[in-house]
């Protein structure tokens, strides 16, 4: 409606009525010309881009960690539905799932990415994969204190999804910063217990400590980037990959 019939409602202040010149008031530059700029429509999405880039802009000012890092990747995955040309929350997220080690296809949403940043990445991801051959190439034997095998399919205690092992280490042979940013500290064994390498079934690598897995009989399925199928049951210890 017009001006003198709309209702303007302060939301951080319960609610309280206000008045277009009330509403200016709360403006740290209300003497500009132009003050209909701060009464133009605001769409539902553009409300909730909002608030998404304060939840993330608080999170790079607190520590992120185990149990918020894969939230904050989410926030970053509903960015790229809600504002795919939104190139800062773009190269945030991309260097945020490089830095956790979590291979991220929805980055690919993000159309402002431009192809040779996008080419960096996928190289980075090629150059993790080579590492790991290298790393499986080798013959290891697994000591007793590494409960579970390469091949089986695992459950998350905290985050619910379905995974497969590919790897593991005998404790956490990330850098100091990764433990920091990831709460390593606030786990009961923190990085004095084996760490395992797996692929989830949103397509992921992670890398988890062994007090947050537990064993499952649920069948695993991935798609995978190049369209093939994974099959995986701890029942069976079958891992197959399809056409």
């Amino acid at each position: 409606g017009s001006s003198g019939s709309t209702m303007y409602i302060d939301c951080f202040n319960g609610g309280d009525i206000l008045s277009r010149a009330q509403c200016l008031q709360l403006c740290p530059m209300s003497n500009i010309d132009d003050k209909d700029y701060y009464f133009q429509p605001t769409s539902c999405v553009q409300v909730l881009v909002r608030l998404i880039r304060n939840v993330i802009a608080f999170g790079q000012i607190v520590p992120i960690h185990h149990d918020r890092a894969f939230f904050a990747l989410n926030l970053y995955k509903i960015m790229s539905y809600l504002a795919p040309e939104d190139y800062e929350s773009a190269v945030n997220a991309m260097n945020f799932s490089l830095d956790l080690r979590i291979k991220c296809n929805f980055l690919r949403k993000f159309s402002c990415i431009e192809p040779d940043i996008w080419s960096k990445y996928c190289r980075r991801v090629a150059q993790a994969t080579e590492s790991l051959k290298e790393h499986l190439s080798v013959k290891r034997i697994k000591p007793g204190h590494v409960k579970y095998n390469i091949g089986w399919v695992m459950l998350h205690k905290q985050y619910n999804y379905i995974c497969v092992i590919y790897g593991w280490d005998e404790c956490c042979m990330m850098s100091d910063a990764w433990q920091e940013r990831m709460g390593i500290s606030q786990l009961d064994n923190q990085g004095n217990q084996p760490y395992y390498k797996v692929l989830a079934d949103d397509d992921s690598e992670r890398y988890v400590a062994q007090e947050n897995l537990l064993e499952t009989r649920s069948v695993f399925i991935n798609t995978g980037m190049s369209g093939s199928i994974s099959v995986c049951t701890m029942e069976r210890g079958l891992f197959l990959t399809l056409p």
